[in-house]
């Protein structure tokens, strides 16, 4: 059963109706959903960073006045400042120099066994050490563990302020004799604090008392961390709203950094947003049926006229080009299938030229080659060396009857780099014997150019040239041939120094290079150029350098088609 065909019109009409809805509710939840979850990232990344960062450097701080107070404590200095009552020069130069290297400053205390200040960085002492010494606090636990430097958090009874305190035996042998105390309060870190972008950031106590920071909304009437929010990470729920909390613990427990922001107040503002963007997608599909009507009836007529004039092309008609002046992407169509209509015509043009040039080429490199005068020349060089040397007139021939075999056999098109070398070769033997010591010649293939294919005969004729115009004028001529592959391309490149090409008959050449037919006698230079040309494209050929009195460079350029087994050289097709 024959599917039955839809319009145009209708398509497009049903397009925009069944194709614009959907997408705009998608884009709608999309956006919606993004947006929260975005806003929700944010306040979770802020108060991770946060927390995460200032729990980092209070355990950095701590850890490194852990470390400074294990090395005071041990120094024999502070042992003798004890055991004298009172402190030495050498050991308070220390310890205030070790506190002034800090970038976090604290004050610091030395007490002997009966509690008596033996060095202090403030007039009085705190009042947790004015207790009954060893009974509380970081003194309790550094007499208790006096190996190590113990922390805890402490209340001086004359600061409202709760402060961390580091502390660590001084010892003779294994008795504790002493303590060593560094405290840091709150002012210390406060700019800290200050640079968090959550909204709350504090620390609290082992026992959750918010000691530093700016918590207390969430502390109770005795200054105690609201129990919803003890130790969580995450959103909480608490005094009738939404929070995300992110805490770290650090000091064995001792301190936990809290970062606090409220959530509450973003699902007003995105409720909002949503509404907005239903009305906005709303607005846009009652224009979209809209246009997609005028749309439709619009375009219908430019197809027709795409439709009528593609079916002339498909009848063999191209000569009538597709005139649209829409603006749009049917105006881009009709310049590229007016584009496509020129290039037809191009290579329609370049298969007929490709084809005249092909037969001529042959014509004229057999006549360049073999016309009666080069005869002559090579049958006299074999009939006088036939008398002196007939060694040497049988390699004439042989290098004779190789270019009459290579040249008579039209049955194959593109040859290898090295098997034209070797046509080149037999070629050079000749002139070589014919010229003697007035021409020289070397090679330098490199391995990968000599197995590009390359159209036959194509070195030749190049070779040629340079011995005509460079081997009569009696002196040494010699000419260079190299070929090599870079960046895809193959260059080959024949250089003389004969006697040169004048300026202006240099430009005539390659004014004859550029041209399309060829008028003129040059047709050696001018049949391999064209060649190169129609078969590789016109950014590929022959180009000419020469310096009038010193000599003259041909340099082909083609792309570098390793052979291989797909290879057809066969001209019969």
């Amino acid at each position: 059963m024959a599917r039955k065909q839809m319009s145009f019109k209708e398509s497009i009409r049903r397009t925009f109706i069944l194709y614009a809805l959907v997408p705009a509710i998608l884009l709608g939840i999309v956006s919606f959903v993004a947006m929260r979850w975005l806003f929700y990232n944010s306040i979770k990344s802020g108060c991770v960073t946060d927390s995460t960062r200032i729990a980092n450097n209070l355990q950095q701080v701590c850890s490194t006045y852990q470390q400074l107070a294990c090395d005071i404590a041990s120094d024999p200095a502070t042992l003798l400042s004890i055991q004298r009552g009172q402190g030495g020069i050498a050991i308070s130069q220390k310890i205030y120099e070790a506190v002034n290297g800090q970038k976090t400053r604290c004050r610091f205390y030395l007490l002997g066994a009966n509690g008596r200040a033996v060095l202090s960085s403030t007039a009085s002492l705190p009042g947790y050490l004015t207790r009954p010494l060893y009974n509380v606090g970081v003194v309790k636990k550094a007499m208790e563990s006096p190996d190590q430097a113990c922390l805890s958090v402490e209340s001086p009874a004359n600061d409202s302020r709760s402060v961390l305190a580091v502390g660590k035996a001084v010892l003779n042998g294994r008795v504790p004799v002493g303590i060593l105390v560094f405290e840091m309060d709150e002012r210390d870190f406060i700019g800290q604090f200050q640079a968090a972008s959550a909204e709350e950031v504090f620390t609290a106590s082992q026992h959750n008392y918010i000691c530093w920071g700016y918590g207390s909304a969430f502390s109770d009437r005795y200054g105690k961390l609201l129990k919803d929010f003890q130790g969580e990470n995450g959103r909480v729920v608490a005094l009738n709203t939404d929070f995300f909390v992110s805490s770290v613990s650090i000091l064995d427990g001792e301190l936990t950094v809290y970062a606090i922001s409220k959530l509450a107040g973003y699902q007003e503002l995105f409720l909002t947003a949503g509404l907005i963007l239903a009305l906005v997608f709303l607005v846009l599909m009652v224009c979209m049926f809209g246009v997609a009507r005028r749309v439709a009836d619009e375009k219908t007529a430019v197809v027709d006229q795409v439709v009528s004039t593609m079916n002339l092309a498909r009848d063999g008609e191209f000569d009538t080009p597709l005139v649209i002046h829409t603006g749009d992407e049917f105006e881009q169509i009709a310049v590229s299938y007016n584009q496509m209509l020129g290039d037809i015509h191009q290579l329609m043009d370049d298969k007929q030229e490709l084809a005249r040039q092909s037969a001529l080429s042959q014509i004229q490199q057999l006549e360049a080659q073999f016309n009666p005068h080069f005869l002559f020349n090579t049958l006299e060089l074999i009939k006088y060396m036939s008398r002196i040397a007939p060694d040497k007139a049988g390699d004439v021939i042989v290098g004779l009857s190789n270019l009459l075999r290579d040249s008579l056999d039209n049955s194959i098109s593109k040859v290898t780099l090295q098997q034209d070398v070797e046509y080149t070769k037999n070629y050079l033997l000749i002139q070589k014997y014919r010229f003697g010591d007035k021409l020289a010649y070397d090679f330098d293939i490199a391995p990968e150019a000599s197995r590009c294919m390359v159209p036959k005969r194509t070195i030749q004729p190049l070779v040629e040239n340079s011995v005509t115009h460079g081997a009569k004028f009696g002196r040494c001529c010699t000419v260079h041939i190299r070929a090599r592959v870079e960046s895809d391309k193959l260059y080959i490149t024949v250089e003389d120094n004969g006697n040169g090409i004048q300026p202006q008959q240099l430009e005539q050449l390659r004014a004859i290079l550029r041209q399309q037919h060829n008028t003129t006698e040059h047709n050696g230079i001018y049949n391999v150029h064209r060649r190169i040309g129609l078969i590789y494209g016109e950014q590929y050929g022959l180009s000419l350098e020469s310096c009038y009195g010193e000599g003259t460079t041909a340099q082909l350029v083609m792309p570098a088609q390793p052979e291989g087994p797909e290879d057809d050289q066969s001209t019969d097709r």
